[in-house]
């Protein structure tokens, strides 16, 4: 991107919604991605891997700006493979 960041750093100066999905959009193209994206798009998969991360769900919940834990869980879809490996890694010890 012609930058060096910092760790934590943010990428775009932007404000709004609409400039955010512009950006987005310049970056898809760029990418070769023919998927539409959005900042709202990127809510779940967010939510997903920081529970698969072991992220607890309140600061999950604080992170995304969400006042009820039920909004939260909605993003937090957990991926059939972790649950299958969560299985599988819990029968071998036993």
């Amino acid at each position: 991107m012609g930058r060096k960041f910092q760790p934590y750093q943010k990428l775009f100066l932007v404000y709004t919604n609409q400039s955010t999905n512009r950006h987005l959009k310049d970056i898809a193209k760029e990418c070769k991605i023919e998927t539409k994206i959005s900042f709202h798009l990127s809510r779940h998969p967010f939510g997903t891997h920081g529970t698969s991360f072991g992220i607890p769900e309140k600061l999950l919940m604080e992170m995304m700006g969400h006042k009820d834990l039920k909004v939260s869980r909605m993003y937090s879809k957990i991926q059939d493979e972790a649950l299958v490996k969560s299985m599988v890694d819990n029968w071998i010890s036993e």
